[in-house]
């Protein structure tokens, strides 16, 4: 049985394209669709230059989540990237775990009191090549909640083409809203090109 089918279930008549418009007036069908929020840029910074970190600050509290895209390239093999909100570097307030899987097997790992936020490429990746993630921070305005961040990470490995791709998960154990977000490497800085812009979500 085809997808739409089932969806439509005792009701075949119901075309797609009205259940898929939300202007059916069959509220048990109507919930069967949930319209996604829309992203709204909020800041982006492109480097020209060698840099230390880039930080977004005042970021406004009128969105339900924040998403940080990011294409980043550092000056060092270490390729840990640090994250922090509203300027607390205090590791002991973040923790974060995760799985990554590179040449090898895939592994987990489990880092209490880090600010840990994987990853870039760095000079042993071949040249031009970026690493890319995309992070999501839940409910990032709520004052009831610690905030977790939610991140997917794809990276090379080496020369020869193996890839890396990580999936991690951070929490930052503070209630407070965030209203700034700093992103830099362990060690070395950011190099030209590397971009990373700051999204809303509705």
């Amino acid at each position: 049985m085809s997808l739409p089918s089932r969806l439509l279930g005792a009701n075949p008549s119901i075309q797609v394209s009205t259940l898929l418009s939300g202007s059916l007036s069959t509220p048990s069908a109507k919930q069967v669709f949930v319209e996604p929020g829309s992203f709204i840029s909020i800041a982006s910074e492109t480097l020209t230059g060698n840099q230390a970190y880039i930080e977004f600050s005042s970021i406004p509290s009128t969105y339900k989540h924040l998403v940080l895209r990011m294409m980043v390239r550092n000056t060092d093999s270490n390729e840990v990237m640090l994250y922090s909100f509203n300027g607390d570097t205090t590791n002991s307030n973040y923790r974060s775990s995760g799985t990554y899987r590179g040449g090898g097997s895939p592994a987990g790992y489990w880092a209490p009191d880090t600010r840990y936020m994987q990853r870039s490429t760095g000079p042993s990746q071949p040249a031009g090549f970026f690493g890319a993630n995309v992070s999501t921070i839940i409910d990032y305005a709520r004052t009831t909640k610690t905030k977790i961040m939610l991140s997917g990470v794809a990276g090379a490995l080496d020369a020869a083409g193996n890839y890396a791709m990580f999936a991690t998960s951070s929490e930052w154990k503070n209630t407070a809203a965030i209203h700034t977000i700093r992103i830099q490497p362990i060690t070395g800085s950011f190099v030209a090109n590397t971009v990373i812009s700051l999204y809303g979500i509705l």
